[in-house]
């Protein structure tokens, strides 16, 4: 037998080094460990941050009429603090993002009453009147199959920025819808 073939009878004897099978669990190990924080870590913060700030932004009172969640989205976080400009910032990429869909529905009226509403506050009346406005509209197409109390509510916030800019015949008809 030559050398050539004993060094490769001897090397199929052996199989691989002694150290090979034990680096190779440690680095599966380190591997494993590595997936679990980035899944702990990284994930969980940018889920926690997603759930503050959202593009699809849902109004705080239709999560709160389904159970889904008990945080308060950051909008109406915003709005309760008084920072009307920071809501409306908020507010308008999701009104953009739900306007491209081309569908119109209560989540449409619901944002643009909200922002509507933040333009009354500041008593910014021409920019509420026109959210407002196409919120009702909103509402109109979508008739009984949208809960009447925000209808309700975007028909008295309307009537009230009709009578600031001076169109109190107007505002009296939006009045009277409201009994």
């Amino acid at each position: 037998m030559s050398n050539s073939e004993q060094k490769s009878k001897n090397s199929e004897q052996r199989g691989l080094p002694a150290w090979v099978f034990p680096g190779f669990i440690l680095s599966v190990v380190v591997f494993i460990s590595g997936l679990f924080w980035f899944y702990t870590v990284v994930l969980n913060q940018f889920r926690s941050s997603n759930q503050e700030i959202d593009l699809t932004y849902v109004p705080a009172k239709q999560i709160a009429s389904s159970q889904a969640s008990t945080k308060v989205a950051a909008p109406e976080a915003c709005i309760k603090a008084g920072q009307y400009q920071k809501a409306i910032d908020l507010l308008e990429p999701s009104i953009r993002t739900l306007k491209a869909t081309g569908k119109e529905d209560g989540l449409l009226a619901d944002n643009l009453q909200e922002v509507g509403k933040c333009y009354l506050m500041l008593n910014r009346y021409p920019q509420a009147e026109e959210y407002y406005r196409d919120a009702l509209r909103i509402y109109d197409k979508l008739g009984n199959t949208y809960p009447r109390k925000f209808r309700k509510e975007a028909e008295h916030n309307y009537a009230l920025i009709l009578k600031h800019l001076g169109q109190s015949e107007q505002a009296k008809q939006f009045e009277s819808k409201e009994d």
